[in-house]
Formats: C-alpha cells, sequence, structure tokens
C-alpha cells in the first residue's frame, strides 16, 4: 500500500477579515492519487490549495508533506515538493516569452544552466507548447496559457501537483490536451489535486473524492459519493450527468447507479444481454 504524501491534521486558517475559511480539516492523500476538491464557493477549496503549495501557512493545525511539516522554515522547499497552478494562468505567466517564464522556477531554484535548459525543453515538450517557447505569453490563447503555466510547474519537478479549476473557461479541445497532460503525468507517478465545480470531470477521472462545506470535510471517499442524493444535497452539488440521466429511467437500473461513461455502457450491455 502507498504511504501518504501529504498529512493535515486540524488545520485552521482565519483570513485578515474575520472568515474563517478553513475550520479543523483532516485529510491524508496517498503517493499517486488523483483527488477532486469539491464543494460550493466558499466552502475553503482554495484556501486549502494555498497551504499545500505554502503560500498560506497554517494558523492552527499541521501539514505534512513526505513527513516534513511545512512552516516558515520549510516552505521554500514545500514549494518544490507541490506545484501550483492557479485558476487564472495571467495570474502565473508574465515573462516576456514562454521560455523565460517556464525557467523562472528553476532559475530560482540556483539550478545550473544546463539543468534549467533540460528541465525547460522536457516541460514545454510534454505540454506540447515547444514551438510557442519564443513567443511572448499574451499573445497565446487562453489554453495556450494554462499548458505554459503547468509547463512552468512540471520544470520545478515536484511530487505533487495542485490545480485550481483547471477546466474554466477552456473550450472541449482544450479540457481534451489538459486531460491527456494529467493523465501522463499521473502515469509517470505524480499525486494530482484539482479544485473544480465540475462534477462531470470528478466522476470520471478521480479516485479520491473530497467534499468541502463551510471549512470543513463533509466527506471523502470514491466516486460512488456523487450518486448519494443527501451528500448531493448537503454540499449544494449536482449528481453527474450518467447518473442524472439513469435516476430518470429507474427501469432500467440494475443496480448500483453509475456515475460514469463506462458503467453506463456496462449496465445497458447488461441491459441488452437479458
Amino acid at each position: 500500500m502507498l504511504a501518504n504524501i501529504i498529512e493535515i491534521k486540524e488545520l485552521q486558517y482565519t483570513y485578515k477579515d474575520g472568515t474563517k475559511a478553513l475550520k479543523g480539516i483532516n485529510l491524508n492523500i496517498r503517493k499517486q492519487t488523483r483527488v477532486a476538491l469539491l464543494g460550493p464557493n466558499g466552502a475553503g477549496k482554495s484556501t486549502l490549495l494555498l497551504h499545500l503549495n505554502a503560500i498560506n501557512l497554517p494558523q492552527k493545525g499541521v501539514i505534512r508533506i513526505d513527513g516534513i511539516e511545512i512552516n516558515q522554515k520549510t516552505e521554500t522547499w514545500a514549494r518544490t515538493k507541490v506545484g501550483l497552478v492557479f485558476q487564472d494562468p495571467d495570474d502565473q505567466v508574465f515573462s516576456m516569452t514562454v521560455r523565460e517564464d517556464v525557467e523562472f522556477g528553476p532559475r530560482n531554484m540556483g539550478l545550473p544552466q544546463d539543468e534549467i535548459t533540460a528541465r525547460v525543453d522536457a516541460a514545454l515538450k510534454a505540454v506540447k507548447m515547444t514551438e510557442f517557447a519564443n513567443k511572448a505569453p499574451y499573445h497565446l490563447s487562453y489554453g495556450q496559457k494554462k499548458r505554459v503555466a503547468i509547463a512552468g510547474v512540471l520544470a520545478m519537478s515536484p511530487d505533487i501537483i495542485v490545480l485550481d479549476e483547471p477546466m474554466a473557461y477552456l473550450d472541449p479541445g482544450g479540457k481534451r490536451s489538459l486531460m491527456e497532460i494529467l493523465s501522463h503525468l499521473y502515469e509517470e507517478g505524480k499525486t494530482i489535486i484539482i479544485a473544480t465545480h465540475d462534477v462531470d470531470l470528478a466522476a470520471e477521472w478521480a479516485n479520491h473524492i473530497v467534499i468541502l462545506t463551510d471549512g470543513t470535510i463533509l466527506v471523502e471517499g470514491d466516486g460512488a459519493l456523487l450518486t448519494d442524493p443527501r451528500i448531493i444535497e448537503q454540499a449544494e452539488l449536482d449528481f453527474p450527468t450518467v447518473t442524472k440521466v439513469f435516476r430518470q429511467l429507474p427501469e432500467i437500473n440494475t443496480g448500483t447507479v453509475p456515475r460514469t461513461v463506462n458503467e453506463a455502457v456496462a449496465q445497458v450491455k447488461r441491459i441488452n444481454e437479458r
């Protein structure tokens, strides 16, 4: 069994205006897991992500990455272990060229130039942006900027990659491209965590679901959580599209309500074989 790469105990965080964003989060995440954080606006998803990358440090409670507690002494190290991709790439992509932008992180790690070059080349190749290396980011599409932001994270060679609403504002082609990138990273052994409102994405992609409400974890587990009416109502979420269809057709429901396309196809095939 894989060890926990992230351990969070009683994490609390209050913003300066008095907003209590996190109210005692307890969460363990194993290595090479695909995690989806779900919940309504204001649930604390983005605040939690900022703690994983040590942009926010715990006010109360403890976070450990690979067994090392995150604090002021280890925050720089934490950012080499956990790469954070913001929702809006314009918050992250700011250099004169794509190559310079992707170089920023490795250069600030103090790496030699030959290693920086190798990391940047590999990162740009991974996100299929090699041909844009010398272009100005402001000439790129939104989806291309998102890929550059991911490349900047990959060049740091983190074990954990965290993305806030990665599919926001992407067209279908951009979404497919991003999913291919995430699948490749997972196959390479990365732990990937996304915060999202997209229950279809969570149902199809994640193998660990964490649902937050009002700064606490309502429930966590596998994708079957997304077919539970009580949980969906409490979390102010919606059912995955596949689940909604089968809930409207109880006469063909032969067991567990499906949540993914593959599960639905398998269930329809069983019905046809009767």
